[in-house]
């Protein structure tokens, strides 16, 4: 009776050899193996610098795998979180244009009771936390 594993090939039967000062068994057994079925046929070329390199050549090290499944399991498995702040600067700018006819109608006397200190204050807050944003990427 063949025995195979589920899901795979049947393979050869492995002869082992006996251990100096233990008892004989079965010279031959099956074990399930796992069979790769993928091939791994591109090539995919990057450069690096020298720290680069080591630095993921010791990742890899320290976590047990092999250079290409490092890399495989860290690109893959893990989300690059892209913030896209473009609506936010054009609405920015649109804001700071807003602002500027204010002062100048302001200044030209238009106006004369109306405090815009906390609205400048407030344009001030929305810049620094944008800034901090794009710092962060």
């Amino acid at each position: 009776m063949s025995r195979t594993c589920q899901g795979q090939a049947e393979r050869p039967a492995v002869r082992q050899r006996h251990k100096v000062g233990r008892k004989p068994g079965p010279t031959l057994t099956r074990r399930c193996v796992k069979i790769e079925t993928r091939k791994r046929n591109q090539i995919l070329s990057i450069r690096l610098t020298d720290s680069e390199k080591s630095a993921i050549y010791k990742k890899s090290k320290k976590a047990k795998l092999t250079l290409t499944e490092y890399i495989l399991k860290s690109s893959l498995q893990s989300e690059i979180k892209v913030v896209d702040l473009q609506p936010l600067l054009v609405e920015l700018k649109r804001i700071g244009n807003n602002l500027n006819q204010i002062t100048r109608k302001i200044n030209s006397g238009a106006f004369n009771s109306y405090n815009f200190s906390e609205t400048i204050a407030m344009q001030r807050k929305i810049y620094d936390a944008i800034i901090k944003l794009s710092e962060d990427k």
